[in-house]
């Protein structure tokens, strides 16, 4: 069994990290394994992320590192709302100059998103998707009669 109880964001995908902390229970001659080291992130972004995380009660204990040893900035922002964040985020990118990625975890999470830059007229571009959808629906109206 591979997994993170940690992950447990994942519950609309179906994850359940009960199994994992209960596999000691059903397996009790099983090794566990920690995998403990990020190979995706800065160690800026790692120990920000181990400072939340090790406040989860439900946990094997872990001391994530980070492989990779770039420098990066990890600030955290409290908004109380979804639309606040979104908001928030077109605001830093408004006061940069400098190009800007935006990560997020669905596709409902950028179509919020995506009608902000389309309002702020900030351009952008999507990798891997295709939002041609969105912006038509953002910006046709519907006929004043209907056709007959």
């Amino acid at each position: 069994m591979v997994g993170d109880e940690d992950q447990s964001i994942y519950g609309f995908r179906a994850a359940f990290p009960q199994a994992l902390l209960d596999f000691r229970g059903t397996w009790p001659e099983a090794e566990i394994h920690r995998l403990q080291t990020n190979y995706r992130s800065g160690k800026e972004i790692v120990e920000a992320a181990s400072r939340v995380i090790v406040h989860n009660r439900n946990r094997y204990e872990k001391n994530m590192v980070a492989a990779r040893t770039e420098a990066g900035a990890c600030r955290a922002v409290a908004v109380r709302r979804r639309e606040d964040q979104y908001d928030e985020i077109i605001r830093l990118i408004g006061e940069s100059d400098e190009k800007t990625a935006i990560l997020y975890r669905d596709n409902s999470s950028a179509l919020p998103l995506i009608l902000r830059l389309e309002r702020a007229g900030i351009p952008y571009e999507l990798r891997g998707q295709d939002a041609g959808f969105f912006v038509i629906f953002s910006v046709k109206k519907p006929p004043a009669k209907p056709v007959e």
